[in-house]
């Protein structure tokens, strides 16, 4: 697996494939000729919803966790429409609340923060199938239209804290993430009474970008 090269024809291409500005979105074809291949950054986003209403648009990645236990996504496509063979495990879920259609966001897109996944109890999200040889950014939206919580996220022992009442504007962001045999394992933890996952956005960050 190794990222695609593009030629400088294929930038607007590259740059549409994502509607909402990301930090980690780094790289520059100044002074390219015509067909000099440079290398992308990848990404995957997954949205967390209960088997209705899926946002179907941008790319997104539509996750059906209703369920308790081990729920998998199945394959994930980056937002080009082409795959590799990422994908999650959420081990704990005790339901699929919703939100509201007009709950709104601009973290990411507001359809992504109408439904999310909640647990009293720490549980984990496994991502599979990564490459060894590249670094992962990831970006977690968590956000409940409730008062009195913050979910705490746990990556090889960095702990980050959102609160998630009414939260429509701060995601937590992990950057230069390496996987362990082609994985990155997130605990998830309440503070107060519930954590919550609502989706998020993993980049695959360009071998060129690394360089």
């Amino acid at each position: 697996h190794a990222n695609s090269p593009f030629i400088r024809d294929d930038v607007n291409k590259v740059f549409s494939s994502r509607q909402y500005s990301n930090p980690f979105f780094n790289f520059s074809y100044l002074n390219l000729s015509h067909n000099e291949p440079f290398f992308a950054n990848r990404f995957v986003k997954v949205n967390i919803y209960g088997g209705t209403n899926p946002y179907n648009s941008g790319g997104w990645n539509n996750w059906n966790a209703t369920g308790t236990t081990n729920i998998s996504s199945g394959i994930f496509n980056y937002d080009d429409g082409t795959s590799y063979g990422i994908s999650a495990v959420l081990n704990y879920s005790q339901g699929i609340p919703d939100n509201g259609a007009t709950y709104g966001g601009t973290m990411c897109p507001p359809e992504v923060l109408s439904y999310t996944s909640y647990s009293t109890s720490t549980r984990t999200v496994t991502l599979t199938g990564l490459n060894n040889s590249l670094t992962y950014n990831l970006e977690f939206f968590s956000s409940r239209g409730t008062t009195g919580n913050s979910t705490q996220f746990t990556i090889g022992g960095v702990n980050k804290t959102v609160v998630t009442d009414f939260n429509l504007t701060n995601s937590i962001v992990y950057t230069n993430l390496t996987p362990v045999n082609g994985q990155i394992v997130i605990t998830l933890a309440r503070v107060g009474t519930y954590n919550y996952l609502n989706g998020f956005i993993i980049t695959e960050v360009s071998s060129a970008s690394n360089q």
